[in-house]
C-alpha cells in the first residue's frame, strides 16, 4: 500500500513538473498590421491592429464578457512591456506615449469548427512627432522578450501609409533566418527617400 501511495505521489509530481514546463514554453502568434498616416508633414502615431492565434484567443474570451472593459485592461497590460515595440528613426530610438483608442473585435471563421480570434487595434503616439521627408529609414522592432509571443508581419501589405507617405517611402519585411530566444524574427523598415 505504501509503495502504491508514493508512486502514485511520484507519478502526480512528474506530471505537474511536465505540465508546468508545457506551460513555461507556451507559444502564440500575434500577426501585425500598422497604418502610417501623417499630420502636417510628419508622424505622429502608429495605428496597431494584432490579431492573436485562435488558441490564444479561446484562452483570452473564456470568461470575458465586456470586450471595451478587457481592451482596457490588455492595453494597460501591455504598457509594462512597451507594447512588444520598439521603433528607431535613423538609428535613434523613438520614445512613444501610452496607447490610446485601444478597442478589441472578436473575428469568427466559419467552417465545420469555428474559430475566433481576438482583433486589438491601438494607437501608439510618438512622444515626438518626425518628419518622414527626405532620407530616413523608421525601423520596427516587435519582440516579447519572455519568447512567448510569436509577432510577426505577414508581409509588406501589412505595413500601411497614407498617399502623402507612400509617395516617397517603401515598406520592407524580410524573415530572419536566425534569432535567439525572446529576438524579433524580421526585419521591419519603412525606407524614405
Amino acid at each position: 500500500m505504501r509503495s502504491l501511495i508514493f508512486t502514485l505521489l511520484a507519478l502526480f509530481t512528474f506530471s505537474t513538473l511536465a505540465n508546468a514546463a508545457e506551460e513555461e514554453h507556451f507559444h502564440y502568434e500575434i500577426a501585425l498590421h500598422s497604418q502610417f498616416n501623417l499630420e502636417d508633414d510628419q508622424l505622429k502615431s502608429i495605428h496597431m491592429v494584432w490579431l492573436y492565434d485562435n488558441v490564444i484567443s479561446d484562452m483570452m474570451l473564456e470568461n470575458e464578457k465586456d470586450l471595451q472593459s478587457f481592451a482596457d485592461y490588455l492595453i494597460k497590460d501591455l504598457e509594462g512591456v512597451k507594447y512588444f515595440s520598439k521603433f528607431i528613426f535613423d538609428d535613434k530610438p523613438l520614445e512613444i506615449k501610452k496607447a490610446t483608442n485601444g478597442t478589441i473585435k472578436v473575428i469568427k471563421e466559419g467552417g465545420e469548427e469555428e474559430i475566433q480570434q481576438v482583433q486589438l487595434s491601438f494607437d501608439l503616439p510618438l512622444k515626438k512627432a518626425i518628419k518622414m521627408s527626405g532620407k530616413h529609414t523608421l525601423k520596427i522592432i516587435n519582440t516579447d522578450d519572455s519568447g512567448s509571443a510569436i509577432i510577426f508581419y505577414k508581409d509588406e501589405t501589412s505595413l500601411t501609409m497614407d498617399k502623402a507617405l507612400k509617395k516617397h517611402c517603401t515598406p520592407y519585411v524580410k524573415d530572419k533566418k536566425n534569432f535567439e530566444h525572446g529576438e524579433s524574427t524580421q526585419i521591419v523598415e519603412l525606407r524614405c527617400n
